[in-house]
């Protein structure tokens, strides 16, 4: 390998989700009151990439924030200022948010969804080893992305799911 040549990180990040556009909620809302948020950070140094998903993360979270005129404190703080974002309580789920989600199959055994189930923000690791299967739509898809932050709907079932792979994430940034 040329020495001039930078090898690429064992793992990459990437900031995903996806959240209401405002704090007035329907029982028709559409999918344009939802924005989605996909962007990987790849690179040779990890901690660089690491530092810039979870910069990025933040930054979102503020701009929220501001968009309501208040400042970010902590974590807590935010998921309860900003829970319009991501919680709307409707139980009886549209069809329109049925054919979106991946809670479609569904409906034809006449089961519903909680609206919210698919609404957060989340920062995701995954080995550069894993080979992506790429969907109908042309998304890469990778089987073995772990959360190590998260924002949004049961944020509080997340908690030992996340402990659990930032130590496994810990394996990677201590080479």
């Amino acid at each position: 390998m040329n020495k001039n040549t930078k090898k690429q990180a064992e793992i990459f990040y990437l900031v995903h989700g996806s959240l209401y556009r405002n704090d007035i909620h329907t029982d028709d809302d559409s999918d344009d009151d939802v924005f989605d948020i996909k962007r990987e950070f790849r690179g040779a140094n990890v901690l660089e990439i690491r530092e810039k998903a979870f910069n990025y993360f933040q930054s979102l979270l503020e701009v929220m924030l501001e968009s309501k005129g208040l400042v970010y404190k902590s974590d807590e703080q935010a998921q309860e200022d900003l829970k319009d974002f991501y919680f709307t309580g409707i139980q009886d789920v549209s069809p329109k948010m049925l054919t979106r989600s991946k809670f479609a199959h569904l409906q034809d055994m006449g089961i519903t969804v909680e609206r919210d189930a698919d609404k957060y923000l989340e920062i995701l690791f995954c080995q550069t080893s894993e080979v992506p299967y790429v969907t109908k739509s042309g998304m890469e898809c990778y089987e073995g992305f772990k959360t190590i932050r998260y924002f949004g709907y049961k944020h509080e079932d997340k908690k030992q799911e996340i402990v659990k792979n930032l130590k496994e994430e810990q394996k990677y940034l201590n080479k």
